[in-house]
């Protein structure tokens, strides 16, 4: 099974796994949230018994980050654009929609994750057959990058495809 998540930052990964960043409290992470919230109960399936990251090769994912770097593997924390350089410490919506596929189908399931921060929906990732916004953008996005997003998008999924070679998919 094959699912496709596009989108700007927040499907990026802004989520903060193990530092509290501007908070003082130390509240607002994943580690936090792991012991202290009401679905501390529902997360605990995230770590292991030896309290490292559990890793799920029956859902693997797919996320081109800058470049031509692309973070390939089994579901587990740490792939966002943060990443790039080597960093687990941020999460995005793949984790937990990936572990709730992952126990729903008992095939395998990919993740084909493409984002980038700042590119709009209306614009940026707006379908050329759509043609141009029926109104003044401001010229943000610039007319030229109407669609950008959305054309590299289709090239990241075709490419994630590809390297299933011949295996099917839905």
């Amino acid at each position: 099974k094959v699912f496709i998540l596009a989108g700007q930052s927040n499907m990026e990964g802004q989520g903060s796994v193990d530092h509290e960043g501007d908070r003082k409290d130390g509240k607002g992470n994943l580690v936090w949230s792991m012991k202290h919230s009401k679905s501390a109960d529902k997360m605990k399936k995230l770590k292991n018994e030896k309290g490292e990251w559990v890793v799920r090769d029956d859902v693997q994912i797919s996320f081109k980050v800058g470049g031509d770097k692309v973070l390939k593997g089994g579901l587990t924390v740490g792939y966002t654009g943060y990443a790039a350089d080597g960093s687990r410490r941020h999460m995005g919506p793949e984790l937990g929609f990936g572990f709730v596929l992952g126990d729903f189908y008992q095939e395998p399931v990919l993740l084909i994750k493409t984002a980038w921060g700042g590119h709009t929906l209306y614009g940026h990732f707006r379908s050329p057959s759509s043609g141009k916004p029926a109104y003044d953008t401001g010229n943000w996005p610039k007319p030229e990058d109407i669609g950008q997003s959305y054309r590299q998008m289709v090239k990241e999924v075709r490419a994630a495809l590809a390297d299933l070679g011949d295996q099917k998919y839905e």
